[in-house]
């Protein structure tokens, strides 16, 4: 479901709908400018080896339109959402806004998300993610994302804050990563103040943050200026996760 349309299960709390803008630049993404202390691109005391994953919260695997969890419905002639072939789709088209995220409407607060990622067509400028704790702020969304570029093996562990990229991990390489149109497996781990980035079951990054405590999960994608990019999704999880005793 896009993120507009999730203020349906938060319309009692919330005065206003929200929705993601331009005023989110890519070039401050894609520089990687906006860095914020607290960070570690290797595991620390709030790594992937402290959590313990408990029961499956939501999946879908995107066989079966009939049952899915995101939505196929788009509200911007500028984007296609679909279920097809297996998988979730999200095309951009050159007029659309620099990045789409579609999350599934349950909130959740301690949990592992984890999907299948890759590219279609032309992967230059382009990039997946996955995010967690997504929630509207006056008008627009915030959320935490792990964002990967397969053209360069690059990732950043981000957290837009409704109107900018405030990256937690800059961007930086990984031999983790498979290149070009090749699929990541993505998991991001939001529990307490502890955000774990893993990609293809390799920890890459962790960061504390204590701006959001829990929210939604979604699917990102979004590219570096006016171009088209289309992104393809399988075996979304979201687990339950707490800090190991």
């Amino acid at each position: 479901m896009r993120l507009d349309r999730l203020t349906d299960r938060l319309r009692r709390t919330r005065r206003s709908p929200w929705h993601v803008t331009r005023r989110s630049a890519l070039v401050c993404l894609v520089a990687g400018t906006l860095v914020s202390g607290c960070a570690t691109s290797t595991p620390g005391p709030d790594s992937y080896s402290a959590i313990q994953l408990g029961e499956v919260l939501l999946t879908d695997n995107f066989n079966n339109p009939a049952a899915g969890r995101l939505s196929s419905q788009s509200d911007d002639p500028a984007v296609e959402q679909a279920y097809i072939e297996g998988e979730y789709q999200v095309r951009l088209s050159p007029s659309a806004k620099p990045f789409r995220a579609v999350g599934a409407n349950s909130p959740f607060a301690n949990h592992q998300v984890a999907v299948d990622a890759r590219l279609g067509e032309g992967t230059e400028t382009r990039w997946v993610g996955v995010a967690c704790r997504l929630n509207p702020k006056d008008g627009t969304a915030q959320f935490y994302a792990l964002l990967a570029v397969p053209a360069t093996g690059q990732f950043a562990l981000s957290n837009f804050d409704g109107y900018r990229w405030v990256h937690l991990v800059a961007f930086q390489s990984s031999a983790a990563i498979r290149r070009g149109n090749a699929s990541n497996h993505l998991e991001l781990t939001c529990v307490g103040s502890s955000i774990i980035a893993r990609i293809n079951g390799t920890e890459v990054a962790s960061a504390m943050d204590r701006s959001y405590d829990s929210g939604f999960v979604a699917v990102v994608v979004g590219r570096d200026g006016d171009i088209p990019v289309e992104a393809r999704f399988d075996n979304l999880i979201v687990r339950d996760a707490r800090r190991s005793p």
